[in-house]
């Protein structure tokens, strides 16, 4: 007895949003069953296979895939797609994303008794989602007439798709102009505040991922304040600008790729006012960072991260600040030491630190890494020999 055509169905599973959509069914007999005259229902969908996931066909109850071996031919010259088959599922897993790759058809042959129906799907690519940052009120004071070095780290950069090197950071806008030039460099938001503006300075920032997905702009805020008066100095604010008695710089370190790595913040800070100071460490990316007692910090390697990132912080008990970052490098990997060049002057550069990829079920994804209250990082109590 021949199945009445009319009556076919197919069911397909779609995993990470695949969008339904109408499937070319084309119904055959065999040899010995006689046709029906009805047409077949029109059933199936697109299939939108996800960058770095996954999308499944799976055939309704009592239909089976009957021939794996012609859907492996098909899809074995699909690039940055695996597709593995037997009678029950289809999976189609994508490993790379281009914005070329098209569309791409996937006939499958699926019987239900001597039934076969021959269903078109039409195979496309999801783009991965846009890449994220974080805008951030930065807590702590920054004298007119200086540097700011950033690292993108406290940014809370996340993305999917983000090669170092490919992926761009830009600036957008710095408001009000007056207040100096905002630039970036592979590694850093670089802000110089002018010698004579004090007040809010804005700088609106965007992260644009390897095939050209912007972010939303977000804001970074530097409160520019004048020189304080340094009872401990005779310096005039003119040179506390050039030389402050508290300061902090911006290096790259190498590590071995496995094991951690006590860093001697000592060797990259100065305090010339002979008092305790305030140390805080920030968040790393991918690995974890503790600050010790003695002005260390012991950054401990997550797998995989040939490059990561945290910042520092000091503060004197007379009220004199800094901030500084750690750079930390795989042994045997190139340095990012174009990025750390404090004369930026780009609004736009690649990146050359990898953001973080967001991870499913993931909150706060892009948010603040902290900087903006000295009381969220890990405080230790130092004194600077």
């Amino acid at each position: 007895m021949v199945t009445p055509l009319g009556s076919l169905c197919v069911a397909v599973i779609l995993l990470f949003g695949a969008s339904p959509a109408r499937a070319d069914v084309a119904v055959r007999a065999a040899a010995h069953d006689t046709p029906s005259s009805e047409q077949p229902a029109s059933s199936g969908a697109d299939i939108s296979v996800p960058y770095l996931g996954e999308a499944e066909i799976s055939p309704a109850a009592g239909w089976a895939i009957a021939d794996c071996a012609a859907v492996q031919n098909a899809a074995s010259t699909w690039p940055g797609v695996d597709v593995t088959c037997d009678p029950t599922t289809i999976k189609l897993a994508a490993s790379a994303f281009d914005a070329d790759w098209g569309a791409h058809t996937l006939t499958v042959a699926q019987a239900n008794g001597a039934v076969v129906a021959d269903i078109s799907y039409r195979v496309t690519l999801a783009a991965p989602d846009a890449p994220l940052l974080a805008g951030i009120d930065y807590g702590y004071p920054v004298p007119q007439g200086s540097l700011l070095l950033l690292p993108f780290v406290d940014l809370g950069l996340t993305c999917t798709l983000c090669t170092a090197g490919t992926a761009t950071v830009r600036v957008v806008s710095l408001s009000p102009k007056r207040a100096g030039l905002a630039a970036v460099s592979g590694t850093h938001l670089v802000l110089r505040t002018a010698p004579e503006f004090t007040g809010a300075a804005t700088v609106t920032l965007q992260l644009i991922d390897d095939v050209g997905q912007h972010s939303e702009p977000v804001d970074v805020v530097a409160h520019v304040v004048a020189h304080a008066v340094n009872a401990t100095t005779t310096r005039s604010d003119s040179d506390t600008a050039q030389h402050p008695p508290v300061g902090a710089l911006h290096v790259v370190r190498e590590r071995d790729k496995s094991q951690p790595i006590t860093i001697d913040l000592s060797e990259f800070t100065w305090n010339d006012t002979d008092d305790d100071v305030l140390l805080g460490c920030g968040n790393a990316a991918f690995g974890t960072v503790s600050c010790t007692d003695a002005l260390t910090a012991i950054y401990t390697p997550a797998p995989g991260a040939d490059v990561d990132q945290f910042s520092f912080h000091i503060v004197s008990s007379n009220g004199a600040q800094a901030s500084g970052s750690i750079t930390v490098v795989t042994t045997g990997v190139p340095l990012p030491l174009p990025g750390l060049s404090s004369a930026a002057t780009s609004t736009s550069a690649p990146l050359l630190v990898a953001p973080r990829v967001p991870v499913e079920d993931e909150t706060g994804a892009g948010g603040s890494t902290g900087l903006a209250h000295l009381s969220s990082l890990s405080l230790t109590i130092g004194t600077h020999p």
